[in-house]
């Protein structure tokens, strides 16, 4: 998908990535993990932090853009909520996607064992050369329902906003 036209007018800021980031940028999957929890799904609450953890850290809510021959992050400066890219797909970092326990197609067990990867790609950040120039989030959260009163939150990143170097 590519970056939508009102993207091109807008005022952001544009910052230089390391060099270890550039060389990782092409090949380095997303970081991705489930952590399971019991109890009803606090959906208002995990919204609401979604939106002052990327209120105070508008890096995640950015994109990954050529310029001046370079990989460089784009992300407004001033962003007070999670609507730095308005028109991007719902699948982004601004938005707290949940799925049914229909929609899952794994038990608890599977993710348990390592065996989501396949199941829930569509969930992932995907690795940063397929986000350069292109309107894919670096960091997204999802909740899985896996009944009433048990849910996993899948948290994925890019490794060029969360990794050893960039901490």
């Amino acid at each position: 998908m590519a970056l939508p036209s009102s993207l091109l007018h807008q005022q952001y800021k544009y910052d230089d990535l390391f060099k270890v980031e550039l060389t990782t940028v092409h090949y380095l999957l997303s970081v991705t993990t489930l952590t399971f929890y019991d109890g009803p799904v606090p959906v208002d609450f995990l919204s609401r932090r979604l939106n002052e953890v990327v209120s105070s850290n508008p890096w995640l809510d950015s994109r990954l853009v050529t310029r001046d021959g370079t990989v460089k992050i784009k992300y407004r400066d001033d962003a007070q909520t999670m609507d730095s890219f308005p028109e991007s797909n719902q699948l982004g970092g601004r938005k707290l996607t949940i799925l049914e326990q229909n929609e899952v197609p794994l038990t608890e067990a599977d993710m348990k064992s390592h065996d989501y990867y396949t199941h829930l790609e569509r969930l992932m950040v995907k690795k940063g050369s397929a986000c350069v120039d292109k309107d894919e989030p670096l960091f997204h959260l999802a909740v899985l329902k896996l009944g009433p009163t048990k849910f996993a939150l899948m948290l994925s990143i890019s490794h060029t906003l969360a990794d050893g170097y960039t901490y």
